[in-house]
């Protein structure tokens, strides 16, 4: 893509598509201009070029809110899902088009709106959580609860689409500000070692941590619990259910994802592109902990 810009004297970057297509964008606007291969800026290893170009977002999903953050997640060289970050990756606009998602099928319209949710759940409960950061967290999982069902059985319905994207929106701006969580280190250590879509991989994540998480920031979780509209005893059971009525697919198997990766994907949500997400959640799980977690989404 930047190879492609450069030929094209670009003058500006214009992503349109999901979270991967956005990320691809915002990184080829600032190598079109510099020097350096795009493996130098994973995890601020080299400052991102001084001068880069504007990039404009159309969301064609509604999940990473990518269109928001100034993160940009891509597989590096050693085949490790790592991050980029600095002001220059925020685009400069976003449009939020409710048409641009209505043909988004199903299941990804489920997996991609649980990104969202655990976008929101994660930053509003995480050690870095602050009152302007839980209002829009809190206000995504409203829209959340409100919509995405009628998104996936009504896929045409622009409002629900619109709910959604709004939503997906305020879930990127708040984990922009504060981060994430266990969920998405453990997410993003799947996606390294499979191609396994990352709103799936994050939800089942939290699924496993989320009773701890509760334990150990209840007043944070009954917030959660009441954006979603059910009392704090039930948040863990209904987000459970959550998970069936989607049908998210906790066999992992189709993605070649199973106990026998435990060890593996153990390892790499340990590893440095990971530790900050671990650091900012709620609980700080020790290395037992955390190995029963991933052995428990493993399991299925």
């Amino acid at each position: 893509a930047a190879a492609a810009g450069r030929s094209a004297r670009a003058q500006l970057v214009i992503a349109v598509g999901g979270g991967s297509a956005i990320d691809a964008g915002k990184l080829a606007a600032v190598t079109i201009l510099g020097e350096a291969p795009l493996d130098a800026y994973g995890l601020c290893a080299t400052p991102l070029p001084a001068r880069t170009l504007p990039i404009i977002a159309l969301p064609t999903t509604a999940g990473t809110g990518a269109e928001m953050t100034r993160t940009a997640v891509f597989t590096n060289s050693h085949g490790h899902k790592v991050w980029a970050w600095g002001e220059e990756l925020r685009p400069a606009l976003a449009v939020l088009d409710p048409v641009l998602s209505a043909t988004l099928p199903q299941r990804l319209t489920a997996w991609t709106g649980l990104d969202a949710l655990v976008h929101a759940i994660e930053a509003a409960t995480n050690r870095r959580a602050n009152p302007l950061v839980s209002a829009s967290a809190l206000q995504a999982i409203r829209l959340i609860a409100r919509h995405l069902g009628m998104a996936m059985d009504e896929p045409r319905n622009l409002e629900a689409r619109g709910g959604m994207l709004m939503a997906a929106a305020l879930a990127g701006s708040a984990i922009d500000n504060a981060g994430t969580g266990v969920a998405h280190a453990i997410g993003h250590a799947m996606g390294t070692h499979a191609y396994v879509h990352h709103g799936r991989a994050v939800a089942l994540a939290l699924g496993a941590a989320l009773e701890a998480n509760q334990e150990a920031a209840p007043r944070q979780h009954a917030e959660v619990a009441a954006a979603l509209g059910v009392l704090p005893d039930d948040l863990v059971a209904s987000y459970d259910r959550l998970l069936d009525e989607v049908e998210i697919g906790r066999d992992l198997a189709d993605v070649g994802l199973g106990p026998e990766q435990t060890e593996a994907i153990y390892a790499t949500t340990l590893g440095p592109e990971n530790l900050p997400m671990l650091q900012a959640n709620c609980r700080l799980f020790t290395e037992e902990e955390l190995h029963e977690l991933v052995a428990t989404v493993l399991a299925g």
